[in-house]
């Protein structure tokens, strides 16, 4: 732009310059081109000087996407991977059985067989379970006998336990209402408490001793 100011400056020089008559005008009209000319260089050279003062500017970051474009990734791309979940345990702790089996034996106990159940009359198998069902636990110690253990335990010759028809057991609460509860227990012959919660039931004749 500069270099054709210039020129035009010349060229209306010279015009003006072949006739007399304008010879003053031309000599106006020629500063006033070369004032232009260098009012317009300096309007250059200062957005130059800004631009400079700017730093270099890089292209390609320009037309790159950045990283918090909405482009979507692609199959090829890295997914991150999802947070893992770790589940709770489903076995039932030690502590949690313990409170289990305590709750039990609060709200009717349970049966520890220690004798075979399977010879028992099922009469007194289910007064054995009644009675840990509403006094608390029963520690079954003796159902049938052979004789020879009948001997060996003292037994009486024709004990009820040679026929499955007795049962020794303990008791380790509430042994006055669990003995009150088998006196009126029309289903039990037999009635003993040896004491400490100890008991003998058969299905004989009533009788105790």
């Amino acid at each position: 732009m500069t270099r054709f100011c210039k020129s035009m400056t010349i060229v209306v020089g010279m015009v003006f310059a072949t006739t007399p008559a304008f010879a003053s005008k031309a000599d106006s009209l020629t500063d006033r081109i070369a004032k232009g000319a260098q009012s317009a260089e300096n309007h250059v050279n200062r957005n130059r000087i800004r631009v400079a003062s700017l730093g270099p500017v890089d292209i390609a970051a320009v037309e790159q996407p950045t990283a918090t474009s909405n482009k979507l990734p692609t199959s090829s791309e890295a997914r991150p991977e999802a947070p893992k979940v770790r589940l709770a345990s489903l076995k039932t702790s030690k502590s949690d059985a313990s409170e289990k089996s305590r709750r039990r034996s609060l709200s009717g106990g349970s049966v520890n067989w220690t004798a075979d159940a399977g010879c028992l009359d099922g009469t007194l198998r289910g007064i054995i379970r009644r009675l840990a069902s509403n006094y608390g636990p029963v520690t079954v110690n003796s159902t049938c006998r052979s004789r020879s253990r009948n001997a060996s335990v003292g037994g009486a010759p024709k004990s009820y336990h040679l026929k499955g028809e007795a049962v020794d057991f303990r008791v380790q609460s509430n042994v006055s209402a669990v003995y009150a509860s088998l006196r009126d227990n029309g289903n039990v012959g037999g009635l003993k408490h040896y004491g400490g919660g100890l008991f003998h039931i058969d299905t004989g004749p009533r009788r105790s001793w």
